[in-house]
């Protein structure tokens, strides 16, 4: 793609590939219906293997990665499990 003086552009990434099933799934569909630009691989993401299998198979797809720490994933997986329980977070 060209870039030229006053073209305007609109890049849609979808964030987490690879974080799990649900979100791969609607990841993967709305590649395919033209629906995002681009996404960012979760490389510490439980199904971060399926996403780049996806990503072997549709070589024509943009995707960055996700750089984290495993310090972070601990910290994130936390913060969900505040979420899920109905919890606030601190407390």
């Amino acid at each position: 793609m060209l870039f030229t003086p006053g073209d305007r552009y609109v890049i849609i990434n979808a964030g987490d590939f690879g974080i799990s099933d649900s979100a791969n799934q609607a990841i993967m569909e709305m590649f395919h219906s033209g629906a995002i630009t681009s996404a960012s691989i979760m490389m510490t993401g439980e199904r971060a293997r399926a996403a780049a299998a996806f990503c072997r198979r549709h070589p024509s797809v943009r995707v960055g990665i996700i750089r984290q720490t495993i310090e972070q994933q601990h910290l994130r997986l936390i913060s969900w499990k505040d979420i899920r329980d109905g919890r606030r977070f601190g407390e």
